[in-house]
């Protein structure tokens, strides 16, 4: 009997241990599970993240062309020069000679726009074209006065002359950008 009661209670410890450290092992691997799963979601968030970053990405691809020409119509004092080679390129398709008389930039950090005072001369239909052209320029612009007259020519031509007064709308100020 007592051989009995040793192997019962053997049997019943083994059964009690077995019991045990299966419960460990079952929560061991529940909080296992829990990782996986949340180790799972950050791996689809950063998927997802990734998706939205290369969309994004293509995007800027696509329209990087758009923004450079959108980019270029804006000017600031330290590109100018492109817009005056602007309105020189526009005079000799045009076939018109261009004196820039004054050009008035603020230094001063100011918000005014700067303003170019123009006079060209030629043919009628060649200053005409001329004003044509500036409309076409990739700036905007607001064309102030203007005058067109008749001048005499020591060569019996006939000689016009435009002055305008033009003002760069598209004028960015430095400190503007930075604030």
């Amino acid at each position: 009997m007592n051989r009995l009661w040793v192997i019962i209670t053997a049997i019943f410890m083994l059964t009690v241990g077995t019991a045990a450290a299966g419960a460990r092992i079952y929560y061991k691997s529940d909080a296992a599970v829990s990782e996986i799963i949340s180790t799972k979601k950050d791996i689809a968030e950063i998927d997802r993240k990734e998706a939205n970053i290369k969309k994004l990405e293509d995007l800027l691809a696509s329209v990087s062309d758009e923004q450079e020409k959108v980019s270029d119509v804006f000017t600031s004092a330290g590109n100018l020069v492109l817009f005056i080679e602007n309105l020189e390129e526009a005079a000799r398709s045009a076939g018109v000679l261009l004196n820039i008389e004054s050009a008035e930039i603020a230094k001063d950090g100011s918000q005014t726009l700067p303003q170019f005072r123009l006079i060209t001369e030629g043919g009628f239909g060649a200053n005409f074209r001329y004003l044509e052209l500036l409309e076409r320029i990739p700036f905007q612009l607001e064309i102030g006065d203007l005058a067109l007259a008749l001048r005499p020519s020591e060569q019996n031509q006939t000689m016009w002359q435009t002055r305008v007064t033009l003002t760069l709308l598209s004028f960015v100020n430095e400190r503007q950008k930075r604030e």
